[in-house]
């Protein structure tokens, strides 16, 4: 009947609707995830320096910490890690003496 080609010519109207505006929806998050990919690959410098020089730091924080909290006493292995490790984070003798006074008052590392 007339109707029911009226209510299928509208469903199917509607379905293409619905399937070019997630299409669209789609595109955009595409379009928004590759703005975001590229600022990240060409982000100033300065800025992924930073970034670098930060997880250096946590990373090298990190792992005397885990040290520390294993024992008290750092042993000769260790001690000869954490020397090449400091070579190769870039991090100074004056940082790692500060993190080994700060690790010295660790409350936490008291209680273990």
């Amino acid at each position: 009947s007339d109707e029911s080609s009226i209510l299928s010519s509208l469903l199917d109207l509607s379905y293409k609707r619905r399937r070019c505006q997630i299409g669209r929806l789609r595109e955009s998050e595409f379009l928004q995830s590759k703005e975001r990919r590229e600022r990240l690959l060409f982000h100033d410098s300065d800025s992924m320096d930073n970034l670098i020089r930060r997880a250096e730091m946590e990373a090298y924080n990190s792992i005397l910490r885990a040290f520390r909290y294993q024992s008290n006493e750092l042993s000769w292995e260790k001690e000869m890690l954490l020397t090449d490790l400091r070579k190769e984070l870039r991090i100074s003798d004056d940082y790692h003496r500060d993190l080994l006074d700060r690790l010295n008052h660790d409350v936490t590392l008291r209680c273990i």
